[in-house]
């Protein structure tokens, strides 16, 4: 059973979840001369970003802007009201639009954080009014796991569909090499570079330390965020919120078979996933009859 811990922990920020968004928040935080504390309730780090494809959807971006992209914000704010419909919020959207592209700047100048434009990308709508063929998709730039150090065993490794020979990460790029492989001489190197540094990795890692799309980009935020003295816990477990004269000022956290008060400065980023299908998710959205569906977890 479970008991009380009466040592206290004291760190400046606690983040619940080691998803995308709880290490960018950390990675942020740390880079800013913050002690923070992550808590992840799984056995390893990345939650479903671990296993995602790592993309994003902005507007601005320095990418587009380098390689030309017509976009503007007239147009993206159009195609989001029309693809929204009654549920768009302008807030909520005028500030995804300003400042999307301006976040992802500072984080890949003070993290390891690095996007590429995707070419030949159209919106999912791309009828829709004010929807742009390609400049608003990046894709994840590959990471090598092995800057992790001891912590390369503790990301979320994807599942066996989504990797080759039991262990090797492939990106969209890689895909289209392995099926030229038999009719483009500069397909038949592009694998075999790869499978050698695979058959490498296997010497001493289980999997390949090449990382592709959402296991690079959690790989790459995680990296930057243990570089500046953030703490991880796995296997822990929040349960409740500590708070004060009505401000949050730590968590209960059930760690090592021990309920541990850890008191949070800054206060605590719940960044625990499962958003979408929740009752604050639901808050946001308009009434309606039929059950809301979503691919997100």
């Amino acid at each position: 059973m479970a008991t009380l811990e009466h040592t206290q922990h004291s760190v400046d920020l606690v983040v619940l979840g080691s998803g995308a968004g709880g290490l960018a928040a950390a990675a942020t935080a740390a880079c800013r001369g913050l002690k923070v504390l992550v808590v992840e309730k799984a056995e390893r780090f990345g939650g479903t970003s671990a296993i995602s494809g790592g993309a994003v959807w902005l507007y601005g971006t320095d990418q587009a802007r380098d390689a030309g992209a017509k976009d503007s914000p007239e147009a993206m704010r159009t195609y989001l009201k029309h693809v929204i419909g009654d549920g768009y919020d302008p807030m909520l959207g005028d500030a995804f639009i300003e400042h999307g592209h301006q976040a992802l700047r500072w984080l890949e100048r003070h993290t390891e954080l690095r996007y590429a434009l995707r070419p030949h990308s159209p919106d999912y709508y791309p009828d829709a009014p004010g929807a742009t063929q390609f400049g608003r998709a990046l894709e994840m730039v590959e990471y090598d796991g092995k800057h992790l150090g001891p912590r390369f065993k503790d990301l979320q490794m994807p599942p066996p569909g989504m990797l080759l020979f039991g262990g090797m990460m492939v990106n969209r790029v890689d895909i289209q090499h392995f099926l030229s492989i038999r009719r483009s001489p500069g397909s038949l190197w592009h694998c075999l570079k790869l499978i050698v540094r695979y058959a490498r990795d296997r010497l001493k890692h289980p999997r390949g330390t090449r990382l592709t799309t959402g296991n690079a980009l959690i790989a790459r935020l995680a990296t930057s965020a243990f570089a500046h003295g953030t703490q991880l816990w796995l296997r822990s477990e929040a349960e409740e919120l500590i708070v004060e004269q009505g401000v949050v000022t730590g968590v209960v956290v059930l760690h090592e078979g021990r309920r541990q008060r850890v008191m949070a400065r800054g206060g605590v980023v719940c960044a625990m996933g499962g958003f979408a299908a929740g009752a604050l998710a639901a808050s946001y959205r308009p009434a309606q009859e039929a059950p809301h569906l979503t691919m997100s977890p």
